[in-house]
């Protein structure tokens, strides 16, 4: 394959992978849960782990994260073999995350709707830059550890991604996307948000019928 081609294939598979609603399958999987009709109806890892457990919560977790790293391993490796100029190259590396994040928040097969996008994020932003892929799940865990809510810690953990790629000296592109990823991932926590504004976010361990994910 030559010229367009592989960018067009990399863009679609991006998008594809993106899709892949793997917290309505592992949990159906798993328990005969349909996901989408249990607690918040969010197939993301914190509904998950309500309705089924840990153990397939981790699952999806890492399904999530991986689907959100390979695209971008995926689109370096390309560039690195293509010879691409450099802000072609840039483009291509992004936009692949980019694509993947639409797809975990549109996804083609749960008729355009889908998660809020933290896990997924997560492992876009840790293809790009490792460090701070791991200095935002630091965020996550400590917030989450001391709050207990989920979505505040998955809040705290994506608006800290961008100021990480500041920390570790990435390039402003870099820092934009990240900020443009948090603010859609944080976008897409507002039913979470509007419950916070009324106490009425479920802590771990105390599950609520309109839970988090």
């Amino acid at each position: 394959m030559s010229g367009w081609a592989p960018i067009i294939l990399l863009a679609a598979g991006s998008y594809l992978a993106g899709s892949l609603p793997f917290g309505w399958w592992v949990t159906k999987a798993w328990s005969g849960v349909d996901i989408r009709e249990v607690g918040s109806g969010n197939i993301g890892t914190t509904n998950v782990l309500r309705a089924a457990g840990w153990r397939p919560a981790l699952v999806v977790f890492m399904l999530d994260a991986a689907k959100g790293a390979a695209p971008v391993l995926v689109a370096r490796w390309l560039v690195g073999r293509g010879g691409y100029p450099g802000a072609h190259a840039l483009a291509i590396v992004l936009g692949a995350g980019a694509l993947t994040l639409l797809g975990h928040a549109f996804s083609v097969f749960l008729g355009m709707r889908g998660g809020r996008g933290a896990a997924t994020g997560f492992g876009v932003l840790a293809a790009l830059s490792w460090k701070v892929g791991l200095s935002g799940l630091g965020v996550f865990i400590v917030v989450a550890y001391g709050t207990r809510i989920v979505s505040v810690a998955s809040i705290a953990g994506s608006a800290a991604m961008p100021i990480f790629m500041l920390i570790y000296n990435h390039s402003r592109s870099y820092v934009l996307f990240a900020a443009a990823a948090a603010a859609l991932v944080i976008a897409r926590h507002a039913p979470n948000i509007r419950r916070l504004l009324r106490g009425e976010e479920p802590r771990i361990g105390r599950p609520k019928e309109s839970g988090d994910g």
